[in-house]
């Protein structure tokens, strides 16, 4: 069983009193159950400390923190914490990270630690534990550089591929560590079978939608002016 130690202050008790809540993680992934972890002879228990509130929403509050797993070793994650309301919106999340955004987390989308769940006095505190991939992006998208433009599309392709249409594209759903940029917030994202044909050539002029065949990544490349607006007629086609 791997449980979570949150030493985070949540607003139940005195303000100078940082309770130690305990929660156990619910494995999302499709074929996993909750006992699944029991497998393990050695129950795993990590800890999450020294939060700074970072941004609080009507629903789920989000932290950057200190994890200390079994062995030791510290790192620096985002803690997305929600109560009964907003319980639906950090658990979606959590499956499509643990599900359809497996196998490109810690290249197009942070890693997920998992998502962890108590009950607690009438009310149900969860927690979805993630990589902290940096900052949030400054400034709008289209004033990118070249480079940046390149890896953003390249990157919510592999979200595409990996079969979902993120569906809040936004400079504050973009972080960046060394250098590098990384797509957050999926709980607004839905399941896509992604129809892109053909690759992004920067300065070719733009395609018809129903060729290029996907409205969110159209949209996207669309918004960065990396296409011509139309193809002109030289006097000698007239």
């Amino acid at each position: 069983m791997t449980t979570l130690r949150l030493e985070v202050n949540l607003g139940f008790e005195d303000e100078e009193y940082v309770y130690p809540y305990t929660l156990t993680r619910n494995y999302l992934r499709k074929g996993c159950s909750k006992d699944d972890s029991q497998a393990s002879p050695v129950p795993t228990v990590i800890t999450v400390a020294d939060a700074t509130l970072i941004h609080r929403g009507s629903y789920v509050r989000v932290y950057r923190a200190k994890m200390h797993d079994p062995q030791g070793q510290v790192c620096d994650i985002i803690a997305k914490i929600a109560f009964s309301e907003g319980e639906h919106l950090i658990l979606k999340e959590g499956k499509f990270y643990e599900n359809q955004l497996s196998g490109i987390q810690g290249d197009a989308v942070p890693r997920c630690f998992g998502f962890f769940e108590v009950e607690y006095e009438l009310d149900t505190i969860s927690v979805l534990l993630l990589e902290d991939c940096g900052i949030e992006m400054k400034g709008q998208l289209v004033e990118a550089d070249m480079s940046t433009k390149h890896k953003l599309i390249e990157k919510l392709e592999k979200v595409h591929g990996a079969g979902l249409v993120h569906q809040d594209i936004s400079p504050r759903n973009v972080v960046f560590k060394d250098g590098d940029p990384f797509w957050i917030d999926f709980e607004h994202s839905a399941r896509h079978a992604c129809g892109k044909t053909g690759a992004v050539i920067p300065g070719e002029f733009k395609p018809d939608l129903q060729d290029f065949g996907c409205a969110e990544l159209y949209e996207f490349v669309e918004s960065l002016r990396l296409w011509k607006s139309s193809k002109s007629i030289s006097c000698h086609e007239l």
